[in-house]
């Protein structure tokens, strides 16, 4: 079983290009499952952010609710026994990038990060680069979707986020903090075109995988 996650802020792409992924495999009859993040416990992971208050949520808590949700979301996939899993974005990755110098303690995230990644390690990390600017516009034109200052979408925290991104991404000591030792690491430039976005995806993945054409 090979597990592919899509990572990267909101409003970079990783919803439309797993789904682009997902439908490659499918035409070309694989046996894959695609996965969103939170799932399980998604409706009350937003619930309680709403009730205890954007301003004085605490930050440990959240991060203890994404492990809960995490660790029913892996046992699930690994359950279901499919050749490739797909996974628009994965606790052990976002746990550090949503959640370090944000209250939470780093001892704790990777701890959290380390014991999520071993029940179903990643084996290949897309990271889909956006500048956060681009983002937010992306964000508010999808606004009734979701607003720009949702809790995990304010753009002060979205220029956090982003920061913590690249480090988890360029740091092999973060990354080994987090569990992520033999994690393979491909960049996506996620400002161009959605066609040329998804053609680099598939190299990297047909790459990794050593599919030809």
């Amino acid at each position: 079983m090979i597990k592919i996650v899509f990572e990267g802020i909101d409003g970079c792409g990783k919803g439309t290009q797993s789904q682009r992924v997902y439908d490659y495999f499918k035409k070309n009859n694989k046996n894959v499952k695609l996965y969103h993040e939170p799932r399980i416990i998604r409706d009350q992971i937003f619930k309680a952010c709403d009730q205890v208050g954007t301003n004085n949520i605490d930050d440990s808590f959240v991060s203890a609710l994404f492990l809960v949700d995490g660790t029913l979301c892996r046992r699930e996939e690994i359950a279901e026994n499919y050749d490739i899993i797909l996974r628009d974005r994965d606790t052990s990755v976002s746990m550090y990038a949503y959640h370090h110098g944000l209250g939470t303690d780093d001892k704790f995230i990777y701890s959290l990060s380390t014991f999520i990644n071993s029940i179903h390690p990643v084996d290949l990390l897309i990271y889909l680069d956006l500048p956060v600017d681009i983002a937010i516009d992306r964000i508010i034109k999808r606004s009734s979707e979701k607003k720009i200052d949702d809790y995990f979408e304010k753009g002060e925290k979205l220029r956090k986020t982003y920061d913590n991104y690249i480090q988890f991404m360029t740091n092999d000591k973060i990354r080994n903090q987090c569990g992520h030792t033999n994690t393979k690491i491909g960049f996506v430039n996620a400002n161009n075109d959605p066609s040329a976005v998804m053609d680099n995806i598939l190299e990297i993945i047909k790459a990794y995988l050593k599919i030809e054409g």
